[in-house]
């Protein structure tokens, strides 16, 4: 049996809220014209945040198959739980360098995993902040070890996306989600040379962003 994608689903109950509507309205009231004129910015809007979702399901699609013909060893991550794990697997493996970008970091078991890096070996830590303000659980994890030897942070307050997260053995790439602040879709690729350009990539940011070496610098940047 073929599965029902999300965007019919979306669809059925689109026309099951509009029937129960129109059946109300005949139920209560004598004008169903004036009735549908009000709900038609409702019905607008709901067909808009289908349509955004169906595109934005086809970009992810078309950037997988693109990805994963020229590189084939890339791997598609969803969901929140796997990323946690794959973030905090490639942060702990790290014996060189973690690159990463994006101001709302939250997941605490990858945070303290960069810190313990830091702690035990000799290793560049490069943070790159988008946006006017950033999680407070990234705010405590930088507040940790900013100013310590090889720990590189910059800011800037354009929101940017996606997020990257880079090691000299592996590159994520977040992929951006309908829902603001969700963050539960990447690309993992071990290729060397992209791992390359992209390192490349964050240093050229770090070097054209403000950069912060204290804890007033950090403090200055507001929290969610």
């Amino acid at each position: 049996m073929k599965k029902i994608d999300e965007y019919t689903i979306h669809l059925i109950v689109l026309v099951i809220f509009l029937g129960a509507l129109i059946l109300l309205e005949h139920i209560f009231s004598e004008s169903l014209e004036s009735f549908i004129a009000a709900l038609l910015p409702t019905i607008l809007l709901i067909l808009f945040y289908i349509l955004l979702n169906r595109r934005t399901a086809t970009f992810e699609g078309t950037v997988k198959d693109i990805l994963e013909t020229h590189i084939p060893d890339t791997v598609y991550i969803d969901g929140a739980d796997a990323i946690k794990m794959e973030f905090t697997e490639a942060v702990k493996n790290a014996d060189k360098y973690i690159m990463t970008t994006g101001g709302r970091a939250k997941i605490k078991d990858y945070l303290s995993a960069i810190e313990e890096n830091i702690e035990k070996k000799d290793i560049e830590y490069y943070r790159i902040l988008f946006g006017k303000k950033i999680s407070n659980e990234l705010r405590e994890h930088l507040l940790k070890i900013i100013g310590k030897h090889g720990v590189y942070v910059s800011h800037t307050d354009r929101e940017l996306s996606p997020t990257l997260l880079i090691t000299e053995k592996m590159a994520f790439i977040g992929l951006p989600e309908p829902e603001h602040h969700e963050f539960k879709t990447c690309l993992k690729i071990p290729e060397k040379k992209i791992i390359e350009k992209m390192g490349r990539y964050i240093r050229v940011w770090y070097a054209k962003t403000n950069r912060l070496s204290s804890e007033e610098d950090l403090k200055k940047i507001e929290t969610d």
